[in-house]
């Protein structure tokens, strides 16, 4: 089911860059598919490390988009801090102290905390974004964004990326239509 986005009756400005223009779909294949070639290279290689790398990656993208929304916006620092904390503790080897083992505790704890600041961060540039600057009338629940983050924000930017694309290309013939007609 797609998501349901009304459109104001003029068009979004073209000053404004499209989101990313990928699926959701894709993004969990991606990461599938990752996995896949993964275990058959070195079945040692952990999923969560895997996923912690792939949304990383994304993160940082993602958030590098939404700076061109919004300058200010400092979920691109929160984004590289979550990836740095993931990376210092998925390359720490086994823990030879309590002292290490506590210090990667408190890093794990930091980048749960950064993650969580990080995808509510977003929702809230996406929401300020496209309910006021190009009002669509985008709606994200705080339980989906917990739970699905990037998918979900996917889900509901996938038809807007959409519709800016056929806006650009003038295969629209009414403009005040939703992204979804």
């Amino acid at each position: 089911m797609e998501p349901q986005i009304a459109m104001p009756e003029q068009s979004p400005t073209a000053s404004y860059p499209a989101p990313p223009r990928v699926h959701w779909i894709i993004l969990l294949g991606a990461l599938i598919v990752l996995d896949a070639i993964a275990t058959a290279l070195d079945p040692k290689i952990s999923l969560l490390i895997l996923s912690g790398l792939f949304f990383g990656v994304w993160s940082i993208y993602f958030c590098l988009w939404i700076r061109k929304l919004n300058r200010r916006t400092d979920t691109v620092l929160l984004a590289c801090a979550a990836f740095a904390c993931f990376l210092l503790v998925s390359g720490v080897g086994p823990y030879t102290s309590q002292v290490v083992h506590l210090l990667m505790d408190l890093v794990r704890i930091t980048e749960g905390v950064l993650w969580l600041l990080l995808i509510f961060g977003i929702r809230n540039e996406l929401l300020q974004h496209y309910n006021e600057r190009e009002p669509v009338g985008l709606r994200l629940g705080r339980i989906m964004t917990l739970f699905f983050s990037f998918y979900y924000f996917q889900y509901h930017l996938y038809p807007i990326a959409q519709f800016k694309k056929r806006q650009a290309q003038k295969t629209i013939s009414n403009p005040g239509r939703t992204p979804l007609a």
